[in-house]
Parts: C-alpha cells; sequence; structure tokens
C-alpha cells in the first residue's frame, strides 16, 4: 500500500466547476454505456488485447502469467475486470 499525504490546495471556482462538469459528462456516458448495452464486460482475447493496446502474442504471455481467461463450451472469454485487476498487480 502506498504511503499518501492530503494537501489542501486552493482553486478558482471557475477551475472547480469545469471539473465538476468533466466528471459529470463521464458520469452520465458510462450510464449511457451500460443502459444502451453497448458496455460489454466480457471480450474474446482479440477484443481483450485491444482494450489493453498490444498484439494477441503479447495477450498470450499475461494468460501464461495468470491472466484468468473463462472457457464456455469452447469459447474463450475474458472479463474487463479481471484484466484491470490483474495489470493492477503488475502497476
Amino acid at each position: 500500500m502506498r504511503n499518501t499525504m492530503m494537501l489542501p490546495i486552493e482553486v478558482s471556482s471557475e477551475f472547480f466547476q469545469s471539473y465538476e462538469k468533466l466528471f459529470e459528462n463521464l458520469a452520465r456516458e458510462a450510464i449511457e454505456k451500460v443502459q444502451n448495452g453497448s458496455y460489454r464486460p466480457y471480450m474474446n482475447k482479440k477484443e481483450a488485447a485491444q482494450y489493453i493496446g498490444i498484439s494477441i502474442n503479447t495477450f498470450q504471455k499475461l494468460v501464461k502469467m495468470g491472466l484468468p481467461i473463462i472457457e464456455v463450451d469452447g469459447t474463450k472469454i475474458v472479463s474487463k475486470k479481471d484484466i484491470d485487476d490483474f495489470l493492477e498487480k503488475y502497476k
């Protein structure tokens, strides 16, 4: 676990409002993706490699290192959450 320190800072109200609007927009976009079904929590290996910006060969190396793969009736898929959790370990 990292040691952290909180530092109080002062920002202008314009700066605060612009960041508040940015986060509201990001949250709204995420909610819309979930509601309209464009957010898919599972991907095939090719999509997973694209998700993290690597080649299929490099993705296979991550699988050998322990990235969980789900196999259902011969179809291999991977969870976005599993990818994010796996990569977080190597941060």
